[in-house]
């Protein structure tokens, strides 16, 4: 009973932890929105990028590994460390460009000269909602490197794209904003 309650409590730590770090990543300055958004930057940011990482830490794949022969217990955690340390990379690059994307519509919407309100609460909660599956991904990644449980960051790559497609229909036609 005691080995059980340890182990929950060191687990309970531990995705304290990666919420804690996952958040101070986000919440560092991204850099201004001195400038508009290129129209080319707005149309080449996509969800595409990020599909790889989806299948990353799918345990599928490691399934796979250990219906091989001659595989051994280093081979698999050496694969394991390295897509860990891929999806990492990953989500750095979807949080700068989210960052990015945030920045480019409040440029848009500063800009707009419509005053709409309801457009900052919507960028406020798209940023709340990214944050929270951002952490949530970063605490079960972590977890997943250390044989814990699975790593589902569909909803991360979702809360980016409507945030995308928000940007894009901006950008389209800013005089709407």
């Amino acid at each position: 009973m005691d080995l059980v309650f340890l182990l929950m409590l060191t687990l309970s730590a531990v995705a304290g932890l990666g919420v804690a770090i996952a958040v101070s990543q986000f919440l560092r300055p991204a850099g201004g929105a001195d400038e508009p958004p290129s129209a080319a930057w707005i149309a080449g940011l996509s969800v595409d990028r990020y599909a790889p990482m989806l299948r990353l830490l799918d345990e599928t794949d490691f399934r796979y590994l250990w219906s091989q022969p001659g595989i051994t217990a280093e081979m698999v955690e050496r694969i394991r460390a390295q897509r860990y340390r891929l999806f990492l990379a990953y989500m750095r690059r979807l949080r700068d460009d989210f960052r990015q994307a945030v920045s480019a519509l409040k440029f848009i919407a500063a800009h707009a000269g419509i005053d709409r309100p309801e457009l900052g609460a919507a960028i406020v909660r798209a940023e709340i909602s990214f944050v929270g599956w951002y952490a949530a991904a970063c605490a079960r990644a972590f977890l997943w490197s250390r044989g814990f449980g699975r790593v589902d960051a569909s909803g991360l790559v979702d809360a980016f794209n409507t945030l995308r497609f928000a940007l894009r229909s901006l950008a389209v036609c800013p005089s709407a904003a």
